[in-house]
């Protein structure tokens, strides 16, 4: 029984150091777009240069999540979490090194790849560190986690000014700081990845209300959430109001769950 109880301690340690985590990721993650779509504005880029920049973001993501398996499948959860966090935070900064639509969009990529990394390795890691009683549960937790943290850092940018790097070195101090939960936390958990290779036909094929539903309402939904800031300041609305706008976008799709769950 003693050793019942060290297991189930150590799994519970392990997902509020991940579920920390995400808190930290997720605010950096949301509040980094909406200062690169103020700051784009800002420098004069189209308005159709700062779509394909905030695409840019969502095609790195479609490569992340294919690649970072075999990272986990040779480096394991911590370090590959430690590689990509790192990454991204560096991608934070690099805006401010280079100004120019080219970089940005290959920046903004880099960063969707590396955070869809960690994202995929903080999912993997909760499944591997739950069991099927409370599986529901605990991912239901990341989710509303998640969302809150969307939410939580986006009026910063009524504080620090995204014509400023002050915005941009914040973004980069969040995703380096959800390295330290896991880095101290006495954490748990064997990677388990699967081999089979993703097979998107099919799963049209099998369900595709489904499917074309996910495509389109992920369309609509990042469309807003990366261009929303850049109607807002052309709107005349203050930093400070736009952050604001962020949060009850955040706040409302997190009320949204309760009911749908």
């Amino acid at each position: 029984m003693s050793f019942s109880f060290e297991e189930n301690s150590q799994a519970r340690t392990t997902i509020i150091a991940i579920l920390s985590a995400v808190f930290l990721m997720g605010a950096s993650s949301a509040l980094q777009g909406t200062s690169v779509a103020l700051r784009g504005g800002m420098e004069g880029f189209s308005e159709q240069v700062i779509g394909l920049i905030m695409s840019g973001y969502f095609i790195g993501f479609i490569v992340g999540s294919l690649i970072v398996v075999n990272f986990i499948r040779f480096v394991g959860y911590v370090r590959t979490f430690a590689a990509f966090a790192s990454l991204a935070s560096t991608m934070s900064l690099a805006h401010l090194i280079v100004i120019h639509p080219v970089a940005w969009i290959i920046f903004r990529s880099l960063h969707g790849l590396f955070l869809s990394g960690m994202l995929v390795i903080i999912e993997s890691w909760l499944n591997s560190s739950t069991s099927t009683y409370n599986r529901g549960r605990v991912l239901g937790l990341y989710s509303l986690v998640y969302l809150t943290a969307m939410g939580a850092g986006q009026p910063l940018i009524g504080v620090f000014s995204p014509a400023t790097f002050e915005i941009f070195a914040v973004t980069s101090i969040l995703v380096s700081l959800s390295l330290v939960p896991l880095a101290l936390a006495q954490v748990t958990g064997t990677p388990r990845v699967d081999h089979s290779p993703i097979q998107i036909a099919r799963t049209f094929a099998k369900s595709p209300m489904a499917g074309f539903g996910v495509l389109l309402s992920g369309m609509s939904a990042e469309a807003m959430w990366s261009l929303a800031p850049l109607y807002g300041h052309g709107q005349g609305l203050s930093e400070g109001a736009i952050g604001n706008l962020m949060l009850f976008l955040s706040l409302g799709a997190l009320a949204s769950q309760w009911p749908l769950g």
